[in-house]
């Protein structure tokens, strides 16, 4: 992006939501734009197993992102949102390493 900052996308954490970054994101927004999403939420909602994939968290991250037209960004993530991070940052390979949280073996973060 020649002239303009890449945005930042802030992951929460398993209990958190995108308004826990709101100290961060007062500094951060003063030099680039700032998107949080609240993932947790929307993936929950349409998941009737009560079982998280970190595959299923880490689309619906980038869909939010991608809604706001953006392709490039960076990652900051804390807890859970950092193990999304580091599975969005290593594209669609590690996504199915990363398996569904509560299983066991290889599919496992």
């Amino acid at each position: 992006m020649i002239g303009e900052k890449v945005p930042i996308v802030l992951v929460h954490g398993t209990m958190g939501k995108s308004e826990d970054w709101s100290r961060v994101v007062e500094e951060l927004s003063n030099s680039r734009s700032v998107i949080r999403p609240n993932y947790i939420e929307r993936v929950a909602g349409r998941n009737s197993t009560n079982e998280l994939a970190i595959k299923d968290l880490a689309d619906e991250v980038v869909a939010a992102v991608r809604v706001e037209g953006i392709q490039r960004f960076d990652l900051a993530g804390g807890s859970l949102g950092a193990a999304l991070a580091t599975c969005i940052a290593a594209g669609r390979a590690l996504l199915h390493t990363c398996g569904r949280a509560g299983h066991s073996g290889q599919d496992r973060l």
